[in-house]
Formats: C-alpha cells, structure tokens, sequence
C-alpha cells in the first residue's frame, strides 16, 4: 500500500484480481480516502460474503451505480 503510485503497476503485465490502496504516502492525497481497484466478477462473487457493514464492497459498489 506505501509504494502505490510509486512502483509501476500495469493490469497487462501483473495479474490480479483486486488492488487496495489509499490516499497517503506516495499519492499525497486527502487522509482517510481509501479506495479499491477489483474486477467486476470478483466483485459480483463476494456478494453476502462480508463480515462487516462498513467493508462490504458489494454493497458499497451496488449503491455507487445507483447514483
């Protein structure tokens, strides 16, 4: 998470399924903002999987593409 935004990252040369970074250290950003980059299907398949309501991506990402 510290070199995100300092080390090259390419979805063409490095398979994964989901990236997890936030705001601090390299990016300089706004503390606290936290964001993930995960592909649609991963996603979609962790439906009902969470174990907290403040970590559910699913439906997080479900009331995104309503607004």
């Amino acid at each position: 998470m510290s070199a995100f935004g300092a080390l090259p990252l390419s979805s063409k040369t490095i398979t994964f399924d989901a990236v997890a970074a936030s705001s601090n250290k390299c990016l300089e950003g706004v503390p606290g903002v936290g964001f993930i980059l995960v592909k649609n299907e991963v996603i979609q398949n962790a439906k009902g999987n969470s174990h907290s309501l403040s970590l559910d991506l699913y439906d997080q990402w479900q009331a995104m593409e309503k607004k």
